[in-house]
């Protein structure tokens, strides 16, 4: 996977250092870490969403590090696939109004972060771009608590080398496994395909059909329940046990996705 920065979409003019009042901001910076693979960051990242931290724990990292490592060793197609995407990955738009406030100014400072007017014609949007990978939807939730900022978004609109892209998700189960799914786009139409696998803790993979949700290599009645054991308990206590269709929450909408999936697998054989 390509990931240098590509140039955004959108016209940059207008770049500027901080304003003068970055001189009396504390002088403690962001410490961006020194992970080994940018891959394995950006997954685990996606995995802990707007609510989680910026960077990954490093038990996170090294697990999933470790796990995927194993299943590209089990099967080696999956060497083809990264956790690729669209949308800029250190970049967020922001609307906010001169005179900066000096938070907003110095967590720019802290952050290490260029921010530039992305239009002549628009002065209070900006475009902010960090050194380095964040969690950027977490980051973003953090700047709109910021005195003077009105909205905050991810840069959806700069196109990151592709419009094509593959993704890795992965939920810790029980005893240690977790579980992982691998999302292949090969077209930017939407020709979609997916694999799912176990890993346990001491290493061992398995490689399951996508309908086989009880991870015993059979496709059958067991895996709805399965399924729906964990749909319910996702829906009563907010877990995403069961969000099949990777979207951040469990809803109906995983339930019509499995169904789909599982019927599927067993009409082929999986």
């Amino acid at each position: 996977m390509n990931r240098s920065i590509a140039p955004t979409a959108v016209a940059l003019v207008g770049w500027f250092p901080v304003a003068a009042l970055a001189q009396d901001c504390p002088p403690e910076l962001f410490d961006y870490g020194s992970f080994q693979n940018p891959e394995t960051v950006l997954i685990v990242l996606d995995h802990y969403g707007a609510t989680g931290p910026l960077l990954p724990s490093l038990t996170d990292y090294e697990r999933a590090d470790r796990d995927i490592g194993l299943l590209r060793a089990a099967e080696p197609i999956l060497a083809q696939f990264g956790q690729s995407d669209p949308w800029q990955r250190v970049q967020l738009i922001i609307q906010a109004s001169p005179p900066f406030s000096s938070e907003f100014v110095c967590s720019n400072e802290y952050y290490q972060a260029q921010l530039g007017l992305i239009f002549q014609g628009f002065p209070d949007w900006y475009l902010l771009e960090l050194p380095s990978v964040l969690n950027l939807p977490a980051l973003a939730e953090l700047y709109r608590d910021l005195p003077g900022v009105t909205s905050v978004g991810l840069n959806y609109f700069g196109c990151a080398g592709t419009c094509c892209s593959s993704s890795w998700h992965f939920q810790p189960r029980d005893e240690g496994t977790w579980r992982w799914r691998v999302f292949q786009t090969d077209c930017c139409w939407g020709c979609l395909g997916s694999r799912m696998y176990d890993v346990t803790d001491a290493g061992d993979v398995l490689i399951l059909c996508v309908g086989d949700w009880d991870g015993s290599s059979v496709v059958g009645s067991s895996d709805i329940t399965a399924f729906l054991g964990e749909w319910f308990a996702d829906v009563t206590y907010g877990s995403t046990l069961a969000d099949f269709n990777i979207s951040g929450d469990t809803s109906s909408a995983d339930l019509t996705a499995f169904l789909s999936a599982w019927f599927a697998a067993l009409g082929s054989g999986c």
